[in-house]
């Protein structure tokens, strides 16, 4: 593998990683201002409005495949990424461990996996089943671990249904990328989920403070457009796309998924000093060998959608 498509899956990852610490940084140094719901919004409009220009660019390059059932396709994936995807995940993140958010990551290509057999047909073979298996003990271990300061069960069943709507959009994407490239399925995804967060700022006085609080708080404007923004919600996914053009998909997002979980891990010690239990490492050793078997090649079944790991993250 040549340096540069390592150093892409590397910035993938580190960007991807760096979400939730950053998430949980931003509600602590503005705690009047920014909650799960309030962040979400200013997440998604800020977001949205990076993406526009290469949105823009690429639905007029790729306007001959944008039928109707194509453009259904893309505003349902905006639907379900901004509320869906950017909500449950800051919404998770604010109440419970960083150590379940950082760890849960691993799940989402299992079950984007079963969503995909569920959509489009097909068996789900021994090393899924195991691959399932593995996943759901690890889940559930770290429902059982009560030993960080914020970890709690409602915060850990926001944080599942997290990964059920990721596995969700990414099967709705891979059905899109027989018409569309994944960036415009992407850019899409993020310019219109972020159409619609800041749409319900419009009658929410809180959701308008918070858009306006991560550009002018000089502690929380570094951290949420440098690594929320732009590292993980635009360079990382650009530099997932670069990488998957240069080496197998399993490598990169292999790669880019333990290289998140590492990050996610060592911020979340040393900015929070976050607790990690005996079962919440347990959990982690299985929901890592999870997301290792998840990655193995299958069988490839007639009529499915490959469904990888989606850009947007």
């Amino acid at each position: 593998m040549r340096i540069p498509t390592l150093a892409f899956i590397c910035l993938t990852g580190i960007g991807w990683g760096l979400v939730a610490p950053t998430t949980r940084l931003a509600f602590a140094l503005d705690p009047g201002v920014l909650d799960g719901a309030t962040l979400t919004v200013a997440r998604g409009t800020w977001t949205g409005l990076a993406w526009l220009p290469l949105f823009a660019v690429l639905a007029a390059r790729e306007r001959p495949a944008l039928d109707r059932g194509t453009l259904l396709r893309l505003l349902a994936l905006g639907a379900i990424w901004g509320p869906g995807v950017m909500g449950l995940f800051a919404i998770a993140t604010q109440r419970t461990a960083l150590a379940h958010v950082v760890f849960s990551v691993g799940l989402t290509p299992v079950v984007a996996g079963l969503f995909s057999v569920l959509a489009y047909g097909g068996t789900i073979d021994r090393t899924r089943r195991v691959s399932l298996g593995l996943g759901v003990i690890g889940v559930a271990l770290l429902g059982f671990e009560r030993g960080g300061a914020h970890a709690t069960l409602g915060g850990d069943a926001v944080l599942l249904a997290w990964v059920v709507a990721f596995g969700g959009y990414a099967t709705v994407a891979a059905g899109a990328l027989h018409r569309v490239s994944a960036l415009l399925v992407t850019a899409s995804a993020n310019v219109v989920g972020g159409a619609l967060l800041a749409a319900t700022a419009v009658p929410a006085p809180a959701a308008r403070q918070a858009i306006v609080a991560v550009a002018v708080h000089p502690g929380v404007a570094l951290p949420f457009f440098g690594s929320i923004v732009f590292l993980a919600g635009f360079v990382a996914p650009l530099a997932y796309a670069y990488a998957l053009g240069r080496a197998p998909v399993s490598v990169v997002t292999g790669g880019a998924q333990y290289l998140s979980i590492a990050t996610g891990v060592t911020v979340a010690i040393a900015w929070f000093g976050e607790p990690f239990g005996p079962l919440t490492i347990a959990a982690g050793i299985l929901l890592a060998a999870s997301l290792a078997l998840s990655l193995l090649p299958a069988a490839p079944r007639a009529g499915a959608p490959r469904v990888t790991v989606p850009l947007a993250r």
